[in-house]
């Protein structure tokens, strides 16, 4: 006890006794941690000691403001903070939001939706939003409108959501330019090209077909129809696709011939299609060649394989053939007019016998076996059924050709559609017209043979062994 009261009985010495003040200390932080203690702390300092405080914001976006006592009255605005420990003492850091300035504007041809400047907390989102008031023009981008980096792009979105983390100051932007895209499509191109344009300019496009194709329609990028017309001219409104359809080419292919037929068949045929043409020649006809509409020469090649480019004709042509008429003649004269004649040509062979000697017979047939007529001169039109061999045969003078036919006379006339047959029994018969064309042909085993036969001029040869008759008979 200080003062201390006491009755003096005796001698006495006393000494006071003096120990340093000790004094509490206690730190806390608003929004905020003390970082020279672990948490809150209280602190027991002697008197006299130097302390230091230290804080900082324990949340993004705050700051320090201040040292404050117990009363709440400032007592310093430094951090970290000394001071000296003169009585118990109670400090508390604080810390606030940072807030900030948020500027939005809108360049030419566009305005601001939202609202366009404010003060935000940090952290807080701002949604910024901008439309055109101009036809024609659309949002295209915000950019950074502060000075140390103005121009920046910010975003391509519309609204642009972002959150607050300093003073912001952002432009929206306009445009009325739009990409005309015009993608080059299979089997054709599309001229000019892709292009960009302003808002209602008017476009003239032309689609150009590959070879084999042609242009159909122009459709939007969904497929809808546009237009059949091309080229064509549209007003600019917006972003657009433009594609081209195209179509392949049919042609119709005609194939024909005369003297003969093509196997082929014509009609209608794909651009590049691959088709092959045969021809079959008539009897008597050969194959020459294949010619187009125009007359000219295309191939003689039999079958023609050929590929479809374009309207097609084709004509097969066929020519006479050629054949060989072959006449000789025995010992005693000789035969003219053998070569090589056309299909239905006229033929004409003569048999001239030399002096002392007598023109007998022809002989005809690929084995010249067959008498054919006792007329020195043969006239007759090649056909299908024409002998192409003959032979001249001629005796001596005053000598006979062959043997004598047994039991007189040989004889053989026509009546009454019956052939009458004398002394020819054994003999072959054949009957040819006077243009070689053999009518009948048996052997004769009685003296009448039934033969109904049209008006006219018949050579009758009658064959056995070495024995030759021949006569001319008529039927009227």
């Amino acid at each position: 006890m200080n003062p201390y009261t006491f009755t003096v009985k005796e001698n006495m010495t006393l000494q006071a006794h003096f120990a340093i003040n000790r004094y509490q200390v206690s730190l806390s932080a608003e929004n905020g941690t003390i970082t020279s203690a672990k948490g809150d702390s209280i602190y027991i300092h002697d008197y006299g000691t130097e302390v230091k405080a230290e804080a900082n914001a324990n949340k993004e976006g705050y700051y320090f403001t201040g040292w404050t006592d117990l009363k709440g009255d400032t007592v310093s605005k430094v951090n970290p903070y000394t001071f000296t420990v003169n009585g118990n003492m109670t400090l508390r850091a604080h810390f606030v939001i940072y807030r900030y300035q948020v500027r939005l504007s809108s360049a030419e041809n566009g305005t601001i939706t939202s609202k366009s400047d404010s003060i935000y907390e940090h952290g807080a989102e701002v949604k910024a939003a901008a439309s055109a008031n101009k036809e024609g023009y659309y949002f295209t981008k915000w950019t950074n409108a502060k000075d140390d980096a103005k121009g920046d792009i910010v975003s391509w979105n519309n609204p642009y959501t972002f959150k607050v983390t300093e003073d912001t100051e952002i432009q929206a932007h306009f445009d009325n330019s739009y990409r005309v895209r015009l993608p080059a499509e299979k089997n054709g191109i599309i001229k000019p090209g892709d292009t960009t344009c302003t808002y209602k300019t008017e476009v003239k496009i032309e689609a150009v077909a590959n070879t084999g194709y042609h242009f159909v329609q122009w459709t939007n990028a969904r497929g809808d129809s546009l237009s059949a017309d091309n080229p064509y001219t549209f007003v600019v409104t917006g972003d657009t696709a433009i594609l081209a359809q195209f179509a392949i080419n049919y042609y119709n292919v005609r194939l024909s011939a005369k003297n003969g037929k093509v196997e082929s068949s014509g009609g209608l045929y794909a651009y590049d299609t691959k088709l092959e043409a045969k021809a079959e020649a008539d009897y008597s006809y050969r194959f020459a060649g294949w010619i187009n509409a125009a007359g000219d020469s295309l191939s003689s090649a039999n079958p023609y394989p050929f590929t479809v480019k374009g309207e097609t004709d084709l004509t097969a042509i066929f020519i006479r053939s050629k054949y060989l008429i072959t006449a000789d003649a025995t010992k005693g004269g000789k035969a003219t007019g053998g070569g090589y004649y056309d299909y239905e040509a006229p033929v004409e062979i003569q048999a001239v016998p030399d002096s002392g000697y007598v023109f007998i017979h022809w002989m005809a047939g690929d084995s010249l076996n067959l008498l054919f007529s006792d007329s020195s001169k043969l006239n007759f039109t090649l056909s299908w059924n024409t002998f192409t061999s003959y032979r001249a045969y001629f005796v001596e003078e005053g000598k006979v050709n062959g043997e004598i036919v047994s039991g007189g006379e040989a004889r053989a006339y026509h009546a009454e559609d019956v052939l009458h047959l004398v002394n020819l029994e054994g003999f072959v018969i054949s009957v040819h017209t006077t243009d070689g064309r053999q009518i009948l042909q048996f052997k004769a085993n009685n003296t009448e043979y039934p033969a109904v036969l049209p008006a006219g001029i018949y050579i009758l040869n009658a064959a056995k062994g070495k024995g030759r008759y021949v006569t001319e008979f008529v039927v009227r």
